[in-house]
């Protein structure tokens, strides 16, 4: 049989065969999943917010601390864009990383004059692609509202990198490192019965939350 690799990363296939697409969700009071497709739960989390962690949590924890030799460190200075789950997740663990974030939905001059001299953040999580994506280079202190040339990547030493989730080792990475850190995920202040699922999915849509909608199965 076909043996994946904890440091195995998902593939779109993947994505679409996966839980709550090609696969039954977790809307469910009951369900049967393959070991490789779980891990043990930080004991200082709640169930509640554990459930939040496995896709915005770990894309945060990809684009911070996975990078090759460059994880977020102490003095860095991180930008996230709003108040979704990959960014406050984000702002989360660079917080506890002892990062400077600036957390904005403004770009280019107006994140960098946070910075000191203006020079630029260390780290940008971008949520927004190809709309936001030349604005949050800039704020690098690389290039500003072009459209994205590969040439001014390397002549301004700008990393970027594709986030497609995480691993499954990443993601036992995070779940240990959260534990040692005591972080825990910050979640909208409104939560939901699984009977009222719809009425999540719609404050959702309509944004109204904050970070992380969560609907509870008893």
């Amino acid at each position: 049989a076909l043996r994946i690799s904890d440091e195995a990363f998902p593939t779109l296939n993947d994505l679409e065969a996966g839980l709550g697409h090609k696969t039954d969700g977790t809307l469910r009071r009951l369900g049967v999943f393959h070991q490789t497709a779980l891990v043990h739960m930080p004991s200082h989390l709640s169930f509640e917010e554990a459930a939040t962690v496995t896709c915005s949590g770990l894309t945060a924890w990809n684009a911070l601390m996975a990078a090759p030799g460059r994880p977020v460190r102490p003095g860095d200075y991180v930008l996230v864009q709003g108040t979704d789950g990959v960014s406050i997740a984000a702002l989360q663990i660079a917080v506890a990383a002892g990062a400077t974030v600036i957390a904005t939905t403004k770009w280019g001059k107006a994140a960098r004059q946070h910075t000191p001299g203006g020079r630029g953040v260390d780290h940008v999580v971008d949520i927004g692609g190809y709309l936001t994506l030349t604005h949050m280079a800039g704020d690098s202190g690389g290039f500003d509202v072009k459209p994205t040339d590969i040439f001014e990547v390397l002549w301004n030493g700008i990393i970027l990198r594709g986030i497609l989730i995480g691993g499954r080792q990443m993601l036992k990475d995070m779940m240990e490192w959260m534990e040692a850190h005591s972080l825990k995920p910050a979640l909208d202040d409104v939560a939901f019965e699984l009977r009222d699922a719809k009425q999540a999915y719609e404050r959702l849509d309509g944004m109204k939350h904050f970070s992380k909608v969560v609907i509870k199965i008893n």
